[in-house]
């Protein structure tokens, strides 16, 4: 799964990234369910990861950034689909700024939808997989998580040069 940033998004989540440190990363709130594992998943079985930010919390020299992870797996039969697991979970990462730095808006928000998911990755994987086995079902795999720069686009309209006119 890869999470994309325009350069100029990299460049503010870098900068912001300068001035904080990771201090932990809880689970704050989770809800979860599975079916009943009465025979063997077919072969149409999928998974869906979905990510969600609420507002940051921020205060003097330190701000919690929750996000929302969850997870999916169904069962995809003719046209219908029917869920197997459903794995909700919010963790915050607390992180401590640098004395005397002022993040802007477009920094923290920059910050949480790459890093901050991208530090609390790995308590959400674990934490799927756990529960997934206490379902009674085994572990799927949960993919490893990739920033990147979104590739600049090609411009679409070429510029075409002004015509020249003779003047009669």
């Amino acid at each position: 799964m890869t999470l994309e940033q325009t350069p100029e998004q990299f460049q503010e989540a870098r900068t912001f990234g300068a001035n904080a440190q990771l201090r932990t990363v809880r689970l704050a709130k989770s809800k979860s369910w599975s079916r009943r594992l009465s025979e063997e998943l077919g072969e149409n079985v999928e998974s869906e990861i979905t990510i969600a930010y609420t507002d940051p919390a921020p205060s003097q020299g330190e701000i919690t950034l929750p996000v929302q992870l969850n997870f999916r797996m169904v069962e995809k039969q003719d046209d219908t689909q029917s869920e197997i697991i459903g794995i909700e979970a919010e963790f915050e990462a607390d992180y401590a700024l640098r004395p005397g730095y002022e993040a802007t808006k477009s920094q923290v928000a920059a910050f949480h939808m790459s890093n901050a998911v991208h530090n609390c990755w790995p308590f959400f994987r674990e934490f799927v997989q756990s529960l997934s086995v206490r379902m009674g079902y085994p572990a799927p795999p949960v993919p490893l998580l990739r920033l990147a720069i979104k590739p600049v686009q090609a411009r679409s309209a070429r510029r075409v040069p002004p015509t020249k006119k003779k003047l009669a």
